[in-house]
């Protein structure tokens, strides 16, 4: 089935991706959420978790700024985070260049949707559709008969022509899928906006989902361990093999630009020094306001949140998570919930990591504040000293 692919079996295309560890451990966790956001954040309100429903409350088990400074040096939190598809340029950029032997992969273990107050898990792989108990069985032909479709749209344009001027939204509802099946192929498997995105960009990004699956998991992300900020290192690490030379701590002063070609050809740094090459890579801030002039900038609302309990609590610790909680106004965005356990080498143990980003409609708190209330029960401040 187009669903769930075999693994390749080239040996040029393996990345080495870490399985979660199952562990039967049960540790005692707390209703409450230690939310330490971005530094442009406060602290949020206390609010009551709806994810779940506890009929015993576990022991509090809370975490501390000096915890975390005192472990700090096992775990990187990384500030800014990303989930790579398994079939991606990047991926593939990574396994050409040999660079993939200096990181290490994850499978993201689950993909969340968030309905009627209520976190709940998507089923992916064929397995997991024909198992799950949220589907009734007509509801997984449909399912199948939609995705199979999905991965051989472009074979079939007359299905779709007729549609590409509407949402791709508007267009799930002229498939015969029930409301729980539209919302599930929006929010979890295209994982697009609900009023921006035509219908061939949702074909597009289904098929892109379901390419992606089984290639390293039940699952088409993959995160590499201590964090995004890995993979540049990692590049360093084959330039330096190569012989590539650093030059550290020298902080830029200006560009020297030709003026007949306007190109880079040299840097000067704090020192003085002339340092020449063929290609420069710099942020925007080096270049003047009329040079930058036709860069479409988009803001970005982030949150980085440490928590003591995962959104959706199972019988393993180790899980690795997506969430989309869609936008519930108009003029706001739906809001990506990353959660990382402390496996993937982001947080200490007994923790998880998550990252919360939405395109930017307000400041950052009013962006994402109502998601945190919706989802987690952070501490007083008195409380995380």
């Amino acid at each position: 089935m187009p669903i769930e692919q075999t693994p390749s079996s080239d040996p040029e295309s393996a990345l080495e991706v870490n399985d979660v560890e199952e562990t039967g451990e049960k540790e005692n966790h707390c209703d409450d959420k230690t939310c330490v956001p971005s530094t442009s954040e406060e602290e949020s309100s206390e609010n009551v978790p709806t994810a779940e429903d506890f009929t015993e409350q576990p022991k509090k088990n809370r975490i501390t700024y000096s915890q975390i400074i005192k472990e700090g040096r096992r775990f990187n939190i990384d500030l800014v985070s990303k989930l790579l598809y398994s079939r991606g340029l990047l991926i593939d950029l990574l396994i050409k260049s040999n660079v993939s032997r200096y990181a290490e992969f994850k499978n993201i273990t689950r993909i969340l949707a968030f309905r009627e107050g209520r976190v709940e898990q998507v089923p992916c792989s064929r397995a997991d559709v024909f198992n799950s108990k949220q589907l009734t069985m007509v509801e997984k032909r449909m399912l199948m008969k939609f995705l199979t479709f999905c991965m051989e749209y472009e074979e079939h344009p007359d299905e779709y022509k007729a549609y590409e001027e509407i949402t791709f939204s508007e267009y799930l509802k002229t498939q015969k899928l029930t409301p729980n099946l539209q919302y599930f192929v929006l929010h979890s498997i295209a994982m697009i906006s609900e009023r921006a995105s035509s219908t061939i960009d949702g074909l597009k990004a289904t098929k892109n989902f379901l390419c992606c699956l089984g290639r390293y998991g039940n699952t088409p992300f993959l995160f590499p361990l201590y964090g995004q900020g890995e993979l540049p290192q990692c590049f360093c690490r084959m330039c330096a093999v190569f012989g590539g030379i650093y030059c550290l701590r020298h902080s830029v002063q200006c560009l020297v630009v030709d003026k007949e070609s306007g190109k880079c050809k040299a840097i000067i740094d704090q020192f003085g020094q002339r340092i020449m090459s063929k290609h420069f890579l710099v942020e925007d801030s080096y270049f003047s306001e009329n040079t930058c002039s036709h860069v479409q900038y988009r803001q970005i609302s982030r949150a980085v949140l440490i928590t003591d309990r995962s959104v959706l609590q199972t019988d393993s610790d180790q899980q690795i998570s997506i969430l989309t909680v869609p936008a519930e106004e108009p003029g706001t965005s739906a809001v990506r919930v990353i959660e990382l356990c402390s496996s993937t080498m982001t947080c200490m143990k007994g923790t998880y990591l998550v990252h919360l980003t939405c395109t930017s409609s307000e400041t950052a708190r009013e962006d994402l504040e109502p998601v945190v209330q919706k989802l987690f029960t952070p501490y007083a401040e008195t409380e995380i000293g």
